[in-house]
């Protein structure tokens, strides 16, 4: 195997195709930044510019029926208390999995129109909101036990979502869109009863 990567010798007929000795001399490893600054190149100009311009993100641990809300706040009333906030999708949690050339997948529905979205290391915006979700390129993996109300054991898995939103969610900014999981919203908004995700992380 020469430096260009072309089989000197006879390679077997069958098995896997000879990669010779040096073919790390062809491949570069790009660290975990420079993967993301390519993923990130792929976004539309308009999506970068709302990326790089959002100044909250967070990594937030899902699972398997994790639920998320994307609303969007309707500031305080003459009272100085805050209004309701404007549901515009309740999304749950429904497939994680793992490919070699994809990287970690979080499959998420809709509950509000039916529809899914499949969420990779690609930051996308999220059912079309302005918050955006990516899988984190070094993937954070949690196998744990749990037990359940009855005191049955089990075991379940979480991966990470990156979330990025405009701002801080609580700024309470007047008509920003924001994600918050149930127990976030019932300290953003404690006189309204969020339904809790079996398991708090």
């Amino acid at each position: 195997m020469n430096k260009q990567g072309t089989c000197k010798g006879a390679c077997r007929a069958s098995g896997p195709p000879c990669m010779g000795k040096n073919m790390s001399e062809q491949y570069t490893v790009l660290t975990e930044k420079e993967s993301f600054d390519e993923l990130f190149n792929r976004m539309t100009a308009t999506d970068q510019a709302q990326h790089k311009k959002f100044g909250n993100n967070r990594a937030e641990p899902v699972f398997i029926d994790r639920v998320l809300y994307i609303y969007k706040c309707m500031g305080k009333d003459r009272f100085n208390e805050q209004r309701p906030p404007e549901v515009l999708a309740v999304v749950r949690v429904i497939n994680m999995s793992l490919t070699h050339s994809e990287g970690a997948m979080v499959t998420l529905l809709n509950e509000t129109t039916n529809q899914k979205q499949v969420i990779t290391t690609q930051p996308v915006k999220l059912f079309g909101f302005d918050v955006y979700g990516c899988v984190p390129t070094s993937v954070g993996v949690r196998h744990f036990a749990i037990t359940s109300p009855t005191g049955e054991l089990n075991f379940d898995t979480s991966l990470v979502l990156y979330l990025k939103q405009a701002n801080l969610a609580t700024f309470h900014s007047y008509r920003n869109i924001y994600i918050q999981t149930p127990g976030q919203m019932q300290n953003l908004y404690p006189h309204q009863d969020w339904a809790p995700d079996r398991l708090d992380m």
